[in-house]
């Protein structure tokens, strides 16, 4: 796969699947970066990509690495378990050659990604029971076995603004 000098990881580190985020000229003829983002151990999959108005990617998605790279201070530095995927956020530079933040969110598949002027994180997706919900949300406990989730992750990836599970008793 196509990687460019400087990015922040040129080397795939999982036989099975990394993710890769690409950034192309306005004409598609020339790659201005790209570069692999994963852990070593098992599969990383992106499942959505947002741009804020600075250049900045942000990349949701799911992660069976218990190594993904995670940034001080992140707001969870590693996976709630072991036989599940957990979520991620993460935040790349404009040049794709750092990572500005990178987080584990819980126990879910994070399916969609956007980002206000401000720079805060609106993660979408489906969570299971153990996924962090904030005080005074709208629906702090799962109803069912699998739900849906809305998430506000601050701008610097430290912090849920608020988050809440969204759905009834089925799947």
């Amino acid at each position: 796969f196509p990687v460019t000098p400087g990015a922040f990881d040129t080397t795939k580190t999982n036989v099975d699947s990394d993710v890769f985020v690409t950034k192309m000229n306005a004409a598609g003829t020339a790659l201005i970066y790209s570069t692999y983002f994963g852990g070593g151990s098992n599969m990383d999959s992106g499942r959505d990509i947002a741009v804020d108005a600075a250049g900045n990617a942000y990349i949701a998605g799911a992660s069976d690495s218990s190594d993904l790279p995670t940034t001080p201070g992140a707001f969870r530095s590693t996976p709630v378990g072991s036989d599940e995927s957990d979520g991620f956020a993460m935040k790349l530079n404009p040049t794709g050659t750092a990572l500005v933040y990178s987080t584990f969110l819980g126990p879910i598949i994070a399916g969609a990604i956007a980002v206000d002027s401000a720079g805060n994180a609106f993660i979408t997706g489906q969570a299971n029971a153990d996924y962090p919900t904030t005080p005074g949300a709208f629906q702090t406990t799962s109803a069912g076995s699998s739900e849906a989730f809305v998430t506000k992750l601050n701008a610097t990836g430290t912090a849920l603004i608020y988050s809440t599970f969204l759905g009834g008793s089925g799947f």
